[in-house]
């Protein structure tokens, strides 16, 4: 298995491992369906948009999802942003040292 293959499955484990056992050996199952360089691909896309659930991997491996090429991330904002306080102002407002008005 792949590094982003065993980092989804460790994520599985993390949080109540016997409850998510078996969903973890689906998912490594899917290797045998499909190809393990297959589902290290659409376990890498499932980390890019923020979902690794088997029914989404499956999805992807079923739908060919995997292979095609991913889209290129929006290019950052021109114009850099600027704050309407300072950090300190904020802060001594938090605090209660100044007001804003």
């Amino acid at each position: 298995m792949g590094l982003t293959t065993s980092q989804v499955v460790a994520d599985l484990l993390a949080a109540r491992p016997v409850d998510r056992f078996r969903t973890a050996v689906r998912v490594l199952r899917l290797a045998d369906t499909y190809t393990p360089a297959r589902l290290e691909a659409a376990c890498r896309l499932g980390r890019a948009h923020g979902d690794t659930s088997f029914p989404t991997l499956k999805r992807l491996l079923r739908h060919g999802l995997d292979s095609r090429p991913s889209a290129p991330p929006p290019p950052p904002p021109a114009e850099t942003l600027v704050y309407a306080r300072s950090p300190e102002e904020l802060a001594q407002a938090i605090l209660g040292g100044a007001t804003w008005n």
